[in-house]
């Protein structure tokens, strides 16, 4: 929104120039806004809504119910993800599905590439992904799976990606960075699509030709610019896209309910690969929709799963080291307890992912420090005196690391590199959304900003927090924004 959006942008300028008030601000032209377009607040639900409505009173209480009923709106109203997408970027941003990522920009961000990482769904044969499948003795079904290439058969079913734009290009511009990396490509020969409509062993099988560098034939990285922006946020943003690797049970629930967690792209050109894929699945779900014509159609568009960047980084910061960043500067943040685990993840002898599905041969992207050691440079980074009138901010961290990359196929980086890695952590009592109430997140924002003002903060944050940003600026040759 940032990017694309002047209303989203000129809240921002609004809550810099009045700190007291940011709370407010963003709750009336943003958090509001975004709950009226889903009704939550009008009892307008069907009988799952309301059961849902009950429910989440009498477990949870008043105070944590918004955005619950914000997800029992897709589930109510039959959205898929990409759908609610659309809704949230539209009633806060005015952003529609005509929005392309070459489209008008906010002058800030021209020249600037904007990486959007996320993860591409490879299945494997023996846990394949579903397209569709029926309620009744889970048929009709469609399944997919990534054909690997000879020694590749245990490749990870989820690997990093990224969709990628030189903003205030013409919509015509290609992709300035690669899809995925070379080995990605070189080791996913095809898709394979299978289709079942009976109990009888018979199935049709249709398999794609070769997949290209961006596994979609040159439709991605050659009409980058052209791809909805709608589209690309939905898929870097699902954080339930695995579901259709997680079984029956999960199909099932899926086609019951009628709501699709799994963004879908495909080969069609033109700005037309989510397009495309979404009718592709959809004419599934019509009576008679699994046919061998079907399951061909399904193949010659190859039509595939996407899902947000956590099954791979949470952190972004290994598709700026891919992208050859020597500098990068990381946001994040995490709960109240400080666990940099995200970011462990990234060194050697990091823990193994905690998401279902992940795999930790994806790591490490960091040779050095390892693991234990960044741990403790982490956490003696020098800390924000948070105010003491704060309800959820609890910390504040600012620092940096000299990093090594590793050799690592998955995300296409050469090894022996040297980074500078700024790190801003913020650390809050909130979640990411599902068990909190969203006003919440209104007053964390002026938490935020209240703290980088707070005077005793006032020498580190002129000292070591603005030059990240600032000194970045003026010496980068280029400008990834990830």
């Amino acid at each position: 929104e940032l990017i694309y959006s002047g209303r989203f942008l000129s809240l921002l300028e609004s809550m810099a120039a009045s700190p007291a008030t940011a709370s407010s601000l963003y709750a009336a032209d943003w958090t509001n806004l975004w709950l009226k377009a889903t009704n939550v607040e009008e009892g307008d639900y069907d009988e799952k809504g309301r059961l849902a409505r009950k429910l989440v009173k009498e477990l949870l209480g008043t105070g944590d119910e918004d955005t619950i009923f914000v997800m029992q709106y897709f589930l109510a109203s039959g959205y898929e993800w990409d759908d609610f997408t659309a809704l949230l970027l539209n009633s806060t941003g005015d952003l529609t599905s005509e929005t392309q990522l070459g489209g008008i920009s906010a002058s800030w961000s021209k020249g600037k590439v904007w990486q959007v990482a996320h993860s591409a769904v490879l299945p494997s044969d023996d846990k394949p992904g579903i397209l569709f499948q029926g309620r009744f003795l889970s048929l009709p079904r469609v399944t997919y799976e990534a054909v690997r290439a000879p020694g590749a058969e245990n490749m990870a079913q989820f690997v990093p990606a990224t969709f990628s734009v030189e903003v205030g290009s013409a919509v015509s511009a290609s992709a300035p960075l690669r899809y995925v990396a070379p080995d990605i490509a070189q080791n996913v020969t095809a898709l394979q699509y299978k289709a079942k409509v009976s109990l009888l062993p018979f199935q049709h099988v249709a398999t794609t030709t070769a997949l290209g560098e961006d596994l979609a034939n040159g439709a991605i990285v050659n009409f980058s610019a052209a791809l909805p922006v709608v589209e690309v946020a939905a898929a870097s943003s699902a954080f339930l896209g695995e579901a259709c690797t997680m079984g029956d049970i999960v199909a099932e629930a899926e086609d019951f309910i009628d709501f699709d967690l799994t963004p879908w792209v495909s080969n069609v050109t033109s700005g037309n690969a989510f397009k495309e894929a979404e009718k592709t699945v959809t004419g599934f779900e019509h009576f008679g929709g699994v046919t061998a014509g079907s399951a061909t159609s399904a193949a010659m568009v190859a039509t595939r799963g996407l899902v947000d960047g956590g099954l791979t980084d949470g952190t972004g910061i290994g598709q700026a080291a891919a992208a050859g960043a020597s500098e990068i500067v990381a946001v994040l943040n995490c709960n109240a307890s400080i666990d940099p685990f995200y970011l462990q993840l990234l060194f050697a002898g990091g823990p193994a992912p905690s998401s279902p599905g992940s795999s930790k041969d994806i790591f490490p992207v960091f040779s050095a420090p390892n693991a234990g050691t960044f741990l403790e440079d982490f956490l003696a980074f020098p800390r924000l005196v948070v105010p003491n009138t704060t309800r959820f901010l609890k910390n504040f961290s600012v620092g940096s690391v000299n990093v090594t990359t590793a050799e690592n196929g998955y995300f296409g980086i050469e090894g022996g590199r040297a980074i500078l890695l700024h790190i801003i952590q913020i650390s809050s009592d909130l979640d990411i959304g599902p068990w909190d109430n969203l006003n919440n997140f209104d007053v964390l924002a002026q938490e935020i900003e209240m703290a980088i003002l707070h005077p005793p903060n006032e020498d580190l944050v002129t000292k070591k927090l603005l030059p990240m940003f600032l000194e970045q600026a003026r010496t980068a040759t280029r400008e990834i924004l990830v």
